[in-house]
């Protein structure tokens, strides 16, 4: 079982705020989430909802194609299907450890990976 003080929950939500303003995430965004821990995904929705991001929560990485999504926050490497519109978009490199996110721009950026 994962368990994590408020505090430190407080200062994940704070960091990831920080650094999701800083990767250029805005208000009325829609971002996907793909996410395995718990307590950090639950972070990240936290941080983001905060900010007036709107997240989805993603089991797999498929999204209904009604569904356009700004970018995809994710802690591994997926092949991802109608995110955005695209076809398909596979997110390079190996898995990331359970504390670092891969920030992937559906219009065509480059990844970028931040830490908490």
């Amino acid at each position: 079982m994962n368990i994590i003080s408020y505090g430190r929950l407080a200062q994940f939500i704070f960091n990831i705020g920080r650094r999701a303003l800083s990767e250029a995430l805005v208000r009325g965004q829609i971002v996907a989430i793909l996410v395995k821990e718990d307590i950090f995904h639950a972070a990240l929705i936290l941080a983001l909802t905060r900010l007036g991001i709107v997240t989805v929560s993603c089991r797999e990485p498929k999204l209904p194609k009604e569904i356009r999504v700004d970018a995809v926050l994710t802690d591994g490497s997926y092949s991802f299907i109608n995110m955005g519109g695209l076809s398909a978009w596979t997110c390079p490199g190996p898995r990331v450890s359970s504390r670092q996110m891969t920030v992937i721009r559906t219009a065509g950026a480059e990844p970028m990976t931040f830490a908490e």
